[in-house]
């Protein structure tokens, strides 16, 4: 049987998209630490997804993972049925089997507590998906909403709501992909139609449960483009459910009547139409 095919408690999920082989060894070493760390009460592999036309960076890893002697050797995936960071892990979801997802990127650190904690609360409570709290590279802790009203106030305010890098999802309830269209915001794309899509039970440590680079997040609020990118994304939402939210609102006023004329005027419209 394939690794891609083995019974995993959870995968990280990463992609190499745009990334260099020393960043990529680095952190693949530091998820082979962690995962045998939390050995035997969970099973948890490092999960890499290559694009088709970094065939050569994947052969390169792979041979120094096995010059390094890895004690739990990463899974290395070619997304051959895409190209793009959505893309590849949308491949990598599919083409694994677990019970968990933790979503990493490769410049993001985590710890064993982290993944015990979530696994463990994962299992206990049956959760759709946990997260937390992060702490960036200077000690700063960043806050995130620990419930619906406040997920909500968050998106008003334009933010992602939910970090990835804290993540852990129950793989049976991501019935939905990361949108392949979409270059940048995918998280937050995602996010929207998780939570409008179905009620999920959530639950957010609030204490920092892994490391967050902030550098990198910096450099996209500078770039217009991820600005663009929200704003096409929730005009998109706007569309779709301003006409429903239109009929709701209109159907209001009917059912206004109805309780201050008489309870069977809607039924004596109806059969009258």
């Amino acid at each position: 049987m394939e690794d891609s095919q083995q019974k995993y408690s959870a995968i990280i999920l990463s992609s190499t998209y745009k990334e260099d082989e020393k960043l990529l060894i680095e952190y693949l070493k530091h998820l082979s630490e962690i995962s045998q760390s939390v050995m035997p009460q969970f099973s948890v592999l490092p999960v890499l997804v290559f694009e088709k036309t970094e065939e050569k960076k994947k052969l390169s890893i792979k041979k120094q993972i096995e010059d390094m002697k890895f004690n739990i050797k990463p899974l290395l995936l070619t997304n051959d049925s895409g190209k793009g960071f959505a893309s590849c892990l949308n491949y990598g979801i599919k083409n694994t089997n677990s019970k968990f997802i933790f979503r990493l990127d490769t410049d993001d650190r985590t710890n064993r507590e982290r993944i015990i904690n979530q696994l463990e609360l994962m299992n206990s409570k049956k959760l759709d998906i946990s997260s937390g709290y992060m702490e960036d590279q200077n000690g700063q802790i960043l806050k995130y909403p620990s419930n619906i009203i406040e997920i909500i106030l968050m998106v008003a305010l334009g933010t992602n709501p939910i970090a990835h890098p804290s993540v852990c999802l129950r793989k049976e309830s991501l019935f939905l992909s990361y949108d392949e269209n979409l270059e940048r915001c995918e998280d937050f794309d995602l996010w929207i139609r998780y939570f409008v899509s179905d009620s999920k039970k959530l639950n957010v440590f609030k204490k920092p449960i892994t490391k967050y680079n902030t550098y990198r997040s910096f450099d996209k609020n500078k770039d217009k483009e991820n600005a663009f990118k929200q704003i096409k994304i929730r005009i998109k939402y706007i569309k779709k459910f301003s006409l429903l939210l239109i009929v709701l609102i209109i159907g209001l006023i009917p059912n206004l009547f109805r309780l201050i004329i008489f309870k069977n005027a809607l039924l004596f419209l109806r059969r009258r139409l």
